[in-house]
Order: structure tokens, then C-alpha cells, then sequence
């Protein structure tokens, strides 16, 4: 349990070391995902995919000595982390590689041949005894099955997607990777989902309309919420001018014109938007209205006076045509996007390093700031980073089988959330 990487590292050092082997083979039943995920971390490609009588279906993983010379390269330079790092990047290509050589490839081969076509990475050294296996076993697939073809349909859509988060699974279609993440921390609830998308279609490429209004009980949530509307319109190029962000306070002691005027083609971020006085409303209202000319503007204003200021200025916000509530995460909420968030970097988080995440987090809830998930991703980033560094600790975890879970994933523990 936890040794199956390094075990097989040792095995396939070994051979190369000590035998004049060109290829290692590792060969394992199709539903065994825990080894050919094991065989990918090692360096190795699926090269081929048969069925046979006792596995139904079997896959065969193999790595050459040139490509274990250059992981070995690879690690003697910059560590064994390095090198899985260049594995991790790798894997989904080895994913796509691994279909090249299944069962659907050699039958199109032998069709167009009437022989079968051996992969590049096959050595000359396998057996006459595995061949003849494998003709055999090619025409006993004659007719296949209709469990053989659902398992050999899962097989190549797992090797054809990445696997997915659950959060990944249930996010709203509309956005894209890029979006999702740049908003993802107000993405989190129903409501939400429905207002970014709205602020995302409705945002106008005129000044007259379009503009927001923000709500928060968390200000600083609620600024980088602005922030981040205003990075998707420059990346689109609705807007190509400067971003400024003022408080209301500011704007009222200046003259409103001449102070927005500067930043035409651009976006501006009105902080406290409830202390707004009317004359500067209407300055704000001048600039918007001003033909050929082009302006965003987000508004903040506190949850409990942001209703009750558009209420009273009703006639002054037609161009406000965008509402959003920001709701803050709670800590429960929160602690479960760091695991997913972990767990995409191939770590877990075992349950005291969990009490110590959420002790993390609850201190730095205040009634004034709300723990936003970019900061709570920032506490796992230095919890992993912890987590690889070399120590004792760490050398004794390994030997008594708590660095890793079941997975092979690196266990975030305790003291690798400790400040």
C-alpha cells in the first residue's frame, strides 16, 4: 500500500542496469487501473491491447531504454520530482498514444495488410509463443461480444478524457475553462451561476447600459469581483483603456465629469457606492450618455444599503442594468474546494491536516473579510509545497506507509498546514 510507484521504479532501474534488455513489458487485466496508472507514472505507454481467455482483455505497458535514459537524465539533474512532474504533464499524451496501438488499429491494419502491423515501440524479442497467442486470440474475436465492446467503449473514453473533478461535472456549460476559473469562487451556488451569467451576457459594448451594480457583505470580495468582470471585457476588447478603482467619498470632493473623462475606454470601480451624492450621479450619468464614447462602471456598495440605494436613486441608475449579491463561502464549503483543489494536483488531505485547514481558514474570517477560495487555494499551494520538501519526517511517513492513500497520492497532513 503506497509503494507501487516506487516499487516498480526499483524493478524497471534494475533491469536496465543489470540486463541488456532493449524494452520492459509490464502486462496487466484491463480493469486494473491502479497498475497502468502505475506503469504511466513510470515512464511507460500502452503499446498494445488484446483479449485474451482469462482476462477477457488485457493491456500490455512498455518503456524502451533510450526513453529510460532520458527520465534518468531527467532525474539525475533536477530530482525524482522533476521527472514525475514530466510524467504528469506527459500523461494525458500517453493517453491518446495508448489508443494508437488497441484492438480497433491492429483490425483496420489486418484488414488493409491481411497482416498484422506491429508498433514502433514492439520489441524484436517477444516470443513466437506470445505471437501465436495473439493470432489465436484474434480470430476468436470474430464475433465480439456486446460486453466486449461496452468494456473496449469505456476504455477508449477514458483514455480519451482526463478524468474530472465532480465539481467539473456539474458546472453550468455556458462558461468556459477560462471563465470558470476566473470566476469560480462566485460560482459556487445557483444563484450565483445565474447572475455572473447574466453580468457576462449583458455587460454592452455602450456605455448607456450594461454597467453594475455589486452588493456584498465583503467588500474586498466584492472589488475583485469587479476586477474580474473588467479582465473578461479587456480580454473580449470591448475595452482597451485604463481600469481605476475610487471611493465614493473621492468622486463626491471631485468634479465627476472630469474625473471619469480620463478614463474613457476603460472601466472604473466606484467603491461605497451608497455615500454617492446626486450631483455626482448625474456627473457619472453625463459621461455614460456621452455619444461615440465608451465606459464601463462597476458600482460597490454593502449588502444591506446596496437595495435601498438603488431604490432611492432609481432615476439616476438606468444605465445600471446588472445586479449581483456576492455570497461568501462558508468554512464547511470552502474546505471542500481545497480537497478537489488538492486533489487536481494529485495530493489528499488526510482528517487532522482537515481540523487544521479549517482552524487555517476560521482565522482568517472576520466580520469584515470573508475567506475567498483564491486565498484558501493559496493555503494548499504552500500545503504541497511543504509537502515535497526533503526531511526526516518525511523519510519515516514513507517508511511506515503514511505518505501515501490508497491512490498514490501524496497525503497533506497536520503539520504541512502548519504556519
Amino acid at each position: 500500500r503506497g509503494f507501487a510507484k516506487e516499487a516498480a521504479r526499483a524493478v524497471r532501474d534494475w533491469a536496465f542496469l543489470n540486463t541488456e534488455y532493449h524494452t520492459l513489458y509490464s502486462y496487466m487485466k484491463y480493469t486494473n487501473e491502479g497498475s497502468w496508472r502505475t506503469a504511466m507514472a513510470n515512464g511507460m505507454k500502452k503499446v498494445k491491447e488484446y483479449p485474451d481467455l482469462k482476462n477477457t482483455v488485457s493491456y500490455a505497458f512498455a518503456i524502451t531504454r533510450e526513453e529510460w535514459e532520458n527520465l534518468k537524465q531527467m532525474n539525475d539533474i533536477h530530482g525524482h520530482e522533476a521527472g514525475d512532474r514530466l510524467l504528469i504533464k506527459a500523461a494525458e499524451s500517453l493517453k491518446k498514444i495508448s489508443r494508437l496501438a488497441g484492438i480497433n488499429k491492429r483490425k483496420r491494419d489486418s484488414d488493409e495488410t491481411g497482416t498484422e502491423i506491429e508498433t514502433e515501440a514492439e520489441s524484436e524479442q517477444e516470443s513466437e509463443t506470445e505471437a501465436g497467442t495473439d493470432q489465436e486470440s484474434e480470430q476468436e474475436e470474430k464475433p465480439e461480444s456486446e460486453v466486449s465492446k461496452e468494456f473496449k467503449t469505456e476504455l477508449e473514453n477514458a483514455n480519451d478524457k482526463p478524468e474530472e473533478s465532480e465539481n467539473k461535472k456539474n458546472r453550468d456549460p455556458y462558461f468556459t475553462d477560462e471563465q470558470w476559473e476566473r470566476f469560480e469562487s462566485f460560482l459556487q451556488t445557483e444563484l450565483g451561476v445565474e447572475q455572473i451569467k447574466n453580468a457576462l451576457r449583458n455587460i454592452s459594448d455602450v456605455s448607456n447600459e450594461g454597467n453594475v451594480i455589486i452588493g456584498s457583505t465583503d467588500i474586498d470580495s466584492a472589488i475583485e469581483l469587479g476586477k474580474e468582470l473588467i479582465r473578461e471585457q479587456a480580454q473580449k476588447g470591448a475595452i482597451n483603456g485604463k481600469a481605476a478603482k475610487i471611493k465614493a467619498s473621492s468622486l463626491n470632493a471631485k468634479d465627476a465629469v472630469a474625473t471619469l473623462s480620463k478614463v474613457y475606454d476603460g472601466a472604473i470601480i466606484i467603491q461605497d457606492a451608497e455615500e454617492l451624492r446626486r450631483e455626482t450621479l448625474e456627473g457619472i450619468n453625463t459621461v455614460l450618455n456621452e455619444p461615440d464614447k465608451k465606459m464601463l462602471v462597476i458600482m460597490i456598495a454593502s449588502h444591506r444599503q446596496k437595495h435601498r440605494f438603488i431604490m432611492e436613486n432609481s432615476d439616476m441608475l438606468d444605465s445600471f442594468t446588472i445586479s449581483i449579491d456576492v455570497e461568501a463561502l462558508d468554512n464547511t464549503e470552502l474546505v471542500r474546494l481545497a480537497k478537489e483543489y488538492a486533489y487536481q494536483q494529485e495530493f489528499s488531505i488526510d482528517e487532522m491536516g482537515t481540523l487544521a485547514l479549517h482552524r487555517r481558514i476560521d482565522e482568517r474570517q472576520t466580520n469584515s473579510h470573508s475567506v475567498m477560495l483564491s486565498e484558501v487555494k493559496d493555503i494548499v499551494d504552500e500545503a504541497i509545497a511543504h509537502a515535497k520538501k526533503k526531511n526526516m519526517g518525511h523519510f519515516f511517513d514513507l517508511l511506515l506507509g503514511k505518505r501515501y492513500d490508497d491512490n498514490d497520492m501524496v497525503i497533506l497532513g497536520e503539520k504541512d498546514f502548519s504556519e
